[in-house]
C-alpha cells in the first residue's frame, strides 16, 4: 500500500476517475511550501495527507463543488475542505461559519485534506 505521505494521492484518483482536471502536484501543494504551524495545529500538508488544487492548473471550481457533499460527511474521509471563491468552509464534517474570516485566504487554491485512517477512493 501506500505510505500514509502519499495518502493526498487518493484524491487525485478519485477526482481524476470523476473527470476533474487536476494539475501536477508542486511540492507547495503538498508537503513543501509554507503551510500553518503555530498554536500546536500543524498542517495536515505536512503528514502528507492534504492537497491543494491551484484554480491555474487545476478545476478548483469543480473539485469543491464535486467534493462539498463528502465534505459534509461526520465520519467521512475528508477532513478539511475549503475554497473561498464558493464560500466552502469545512472542518471534521461540520461547516465553518464565517470561515473566510476564521481559516481564511484560499482564494487561489481549493485545499483538501483527508481523514488519515478513511478511505475516499
Amino acid at each position: 500500500g501506500r505510505l500514509m505521505r502519499d495518502k493526498w494521492l487518493e484524491i487525485d484518483d478519485y477526482l481524476i476517475a470523476h473527470g476533474l482536471r487536476v494539475g501536477e502536484a508542486t511540492s507547495g501543494q503538498i508537503t513543501g511550501g509554507h503551510h500553518a504551524a503555530h498554536h500546536g495545529h500543524l498542517s495536515n500538508h505536512y503528514f502528507g495527507t492534504a492537497r491543494d488544487y491551484g484554480v491555474h492548473d487545476s478545476d478548483a471550481h469543480g473539485i469543491a463543488r464535486r467534493l462539498e457533499f463528502i465534505a459534509t460527511q461526520q465520519n467521512g474521509p475528508i477532513s478539511e475542505l475549503y475554497f473561498a471563491p464558493l464560500d466552502i468552509w469545512y472542518k471534521d464534517g461540520r461547516r465553518v461559519e464565517d470561515g473566510a474570516r476564521v481559516i481564511g485566504g484560499h482564494l487561489d487554491h481549493c485545499h483538501v485534506a483527508l481523514h488519515p485512517s478513511r478511505r475516499l477512493f
